[in-house]
């Protein structure tokens, strides 16, 4: 459980950053704030990774599919949509 509730955490941490950085992004003057939250997502994202694949490695295999889509899908589509919104 304990793992779990470890990979929440991280997980919520990565949701939080996010839309911070967005928010950001809107002022030119942000440029030293936005690459701080950047740095801070992805430390956040890497924690949460590490954690979701020590909780996914207690799992049984079906669970494990499911479990790997989920971060690899946090991966492609959320950190990339971030630095790209940058531009």
């Amino acid at each position: 459980m304990r793992l779990k509730s470890s990979r929440s955490g991280y997980l919520s941490r990565v949701m939080t950053l996010c839309p911070a950085a967005k928010v950001l992004l809107n002022d030119s003057k942000n440029v030293n704030e936005v690459s701080k939250k950047l740095l801070e997502t992805e430390e956040a994202f890497s924690r949460f990774e590490k954690a979701h694949y020590d909780y996914i490695a207690t799992l049984s295999a079906g669970e494990l599919e499911e479990w790997e889509c989920q971060a690899r899908y946090f991966k492609v589509h959320l950190t990339p949509n971030i630095i790209s919104a940058k531009m």
